[in-house]
């Protein structure tokens, strides 16, 4: 007998089975399902979009002494370049992907210029504009 009442031997495994994601992985935009005590293992946590559609996940990022819990329908983002495991604290489903960059913003229309243009007030007396070649 063990110190807590169980046989020896019949201790529940605390392993975890984890599943790394590549990066190309992450371009599929298909939910992942994990069983509960299972992880995921992503090389580099930075600009990607981790949504919980159901279940529980618990989320560490090396180095960071913080842990965060997301529960369905909540959503994580950090822009830490850092390792992360995601774990799942019951069977839950997570889908991950890479952010969108936000859109360049549009350049205003331009006429096309016959040569050096200024608006406002004219060239200083003694100075006159000179056609670079």
């Amino acid at each position: 007998m063990s110190l807590y009442g169980r046989p020896k031997g019949s201790y529940r495994s605390t392993q975890c089975e984890g599943t790394s994601v590549s990066p190309t992985a992450l371009n599929t935009a298909q939910p992942i399902d994990l069983a509960r005590r299972a992880m995921l293992k992503l090389p580099d946590a930075a600009g990607l979009h981790i949504s919980c559609r159901s279940g529980s996940l618990w989320i560490t990022l090396d180095g960071d002494t913080r842990d965060y819990i997301v529960e369905a329908g909540e959503q994580f983002t950090t822009a830490a370049h850092r390792p992360a495991i995601i774990y799942a604290l019951q069977p839950a489903t997570v889908l991950v992907q890479a952010q969108r960059p936000a859109a360049p913003a549009a350049a205003p229309a331009r006429a096309p210029a016959a040569g050096p243009v200024r608006s406002g007030p004219r060239w200083p007396a003694g100075q006159q504009p000179v056609a670079v070649r």
